[in-house]
């Protein structure tokens, strides 16, 4: 019974101090669990963004693929238009040099 006794006068005492620190290392938790939280979101956002960003750069290199397709095809017509450009020029003066 002194026992009990003891422990009711030492929780008397204490408790203010005792809620105190509960109370501070709850709060202290809660702190830490949204921090936490937090930058597990920030986790995931980062994650989806480097995703797009790879998905865009393959994307980007099919493009410039396709545009360096392209770009030699016009080259190619380029040459050829100059070609045919000076075999029309070479067929009227050969005309010309003929009458």
């Amino acid at each position: 019974m002194h026992l009990f006794i003891d422990l009711a006068l030492f929780v008397k005492e204490w408790w203010p101090l005792v809620t105190f620190f509960v109370g501070a290392i709850y709060a202290g938790y809660q702190g830490v669990r949204t921090i936490n939280d937090t930058l597990v979101d920030i986790k995931h956002e980062l994650k989806v963004s480097n995703d797009r960003i790879s998905e865009f750069k393959e994307q980007l290199i099919k493009v410039w693929s396709e545009l360096d397709k392209h770009d030699a095809r016009l080259d190619n017509l380029a040459t050829e238009s100059v070609r045919h450009n000076e075999n029309i020029k070479t067929l009227f003066k050969g005309g010309k040099g003929g009458e």
